[in-house]
């Protein structure tokens, strides 16, 4: 993701660059969410925690908000859901991993900047 971002900014192509915000904006949230901060019945998604200097923390504030989420982002997520419950079965990971996205190998996304 950081690489992403990283050209995403940097690229000539002003499209590109006119969405590095919202790039950066998703990934500092999408990137943090848990299986537990989704509401896929009442279409709400807790914002309990954003990355922030590569690690995965809470609000400043100490509390989250909970948004709203479109019928097509719930079904899209329960399908993920479904995938990644697949996939803790196929590679015996014994539990499903708590966040929404993550690794082939079921491991955070979130690489810490050195």
């Amino acid at each position: 993701a950081s690489s992403f971002l990283a050209a995403a900014q940097a690229s000539p192509v002003p499209y590109v660059r006119r969405y590095w915000p919202l790039s950066l904006l998703m990934e500092r949230t999408a990137l943090a969410l848990k299986w537990d901060d989704l509401d896929l019945a009442g279409h709400g998604i807790r914002l309990a925690r954003a990355v922030s200097g590569g690690r995965i923390a809470t609000p400043m504030t100490g509390h989250g908000r909970t948004v709203d989420m479109s019928d097509d982002l719930a079904r899209a997520l329960v399908r993920l859901q479904l995938e990644r419950k697949t996939e803790t079965i196929k590679h015996g990971w014994g539990r499903m991993p708590a966040l929404v996205f993550c690794t082939e190998a079921g491991t955070s996304l979130v690489v810490a900047k050195w």
